[in-house]
């Protein structure tokens, strides 16, 4: 006896739930694919912006850096933004071809920037540039494994 009421009392509330739920429309994928799309996030319409040399110098204000040395720093940025830009414009909004090129344009500006800095402040500036690195590379790494395309 107390079976049954059991069964009866589970095929009551399963009954109930069922008629409180909304009928399930059957839509066109195509039609459910263009809903999604108008409520995605274009990131191909919001350009990023890079900081400005003002906001890169203040990083360096951390390391102590002298009024001479900000006013350096601040030069050597606008430089290589305008240096960056000719470049874009130059190859057609092409990326830079060999990564070799990237890295000795990178290794030339770490040392523009040490000859800036003193010893201390370029140490600093090495390590807090190294902790970036490895972070974003963690991250790298935990979005590369959690993506199904890289699961086994």
């Amino acid at each position: 006896m107390k079976q049954f009421f059991a069964i009866a009392g589970l095929f009551a509330v399963l009954s109930v739930s069922a008629q409180q739920r909304p009928e399930r429309k059957l839509v066109d994928p195509k039609a459910k694919m263009e809903m999604q799309k108008d409520h995605r996030f274009d990131h191909k319409k919001v350009k990023k912006q890079r900081p400005s040399a003002e906001q890169r110098v203040k990083h360096f204000d951390q390391y102590g850096i002298s009024a001479a040395q900000k006013k350096k720093l601040h030069d050597l940025f606008e430089s290589r933004d305008r240096e960056m830009k000719k470049e874009f414009e130059r190859r057609g909004k092409e990326m830079v071809k060999s990564k070799k090129e990237h890295e000795k344009r990178r290794a030339d500006f770490d040392k523009k920037i040490e000859k800036i800095l003193d010893k201390r402040q370029y140490a600093q500036y090495k390590l807090d540039k190294q902790k970036r690195f490895d972070k974003k590379d963690s991250l790298k790494g935990k979005r590369a494994q959690s993506h199904p395309r890289f699961k086994g």
